[in-house]
């Protein structure tokens, strides 16, 4: 099996990074760390995943961390997803906010992804739950760190409203609005409901 590729970026588009190892050109569908950090031209090391669907297409799925290639896989066993969407996921909001929202139950913020619907999200959690907290790679990973003094629940509405196609000022000002009313502001699925509310009425 192919652990991990290292070389030079060669492209950068959409979700997809073209690494050119020794003069082969892998091209790669990663997620939302690695592309934070890939710049073309520059030597990059990424844990990789291959699969194969169908028809016998292969498809090469690029990660920072080994912790994110296990969640992942965890995201891969679940019925009815495949590894374009657990990717999607892994695209829109960062790993230690979706492992948030899987152990606290929290769909409504893994919903907020393209293409993962509510029914999705309700069973990503309930499938993954309690084998998360026995995968001590993923248990013992430190989850939505605090952004710029907010609290972790509105450190994670502001990515997902980000993934939902606000730009940053705007989810921020959703977020804003959304605080200022009777809502708890350590309720993620509150605040974005909230926030999103805010954010449609201005469009």
């Amino acid at each position: 099996m192919l652990q991990h590729l290292q070389g030079i970026v060669d492209s950068i588009e959409n979700q997809h990074i073209v690494l050119d190892v020794g003069g082969l050109g892998f091209a790669l569908l990663c997620s939302r760390s690695v592309l934070a950090k890939a710049q073309c031209g520059t030597n990059l090391r990424l844990y990789t995943s291959l699969s194969v669907a169908e028809g016998g297409i292969l498809s090469l799925f690029g990660f920072s961390t080994l912790e994110e290639r296990k969640l992942f896989e965890m995201l891969t066993s679940v019925k009815g997803i495949g590894g374009k969407m657990a990717m999607g996921l892994l695209g829109a909001l960062e790993m230690e906010t979706i492992l948030h929202s899987i152990l606290t139950g929290s769909s409504t913020l893994l919903a907020s992804a393209p293409g993962i619907g509510r029914k999705t999200a309700e069973r990503i959690c309930f499938e993954l739950q309690e084998k998360i907290k026995k995968t001590p790679l993923l248990s013992q990973t430190t989850v939505v760190p605090e952004l710029s003094g907010r609290s972790t629940a509105a450190a994670a509405v502001l990515q997902a409203l980000e993934s939902l196609g606000f730009s940053p000022a705007e989810a921020r000002e959703g977020l804003q609005e959304a605080s200022k009313k009777t809502v708890s502001p350590d309720s993620e699925e509150q605040l974005l409901q909230a926030a999103l509310q805010s954010l449609t009425r201005r469009r």
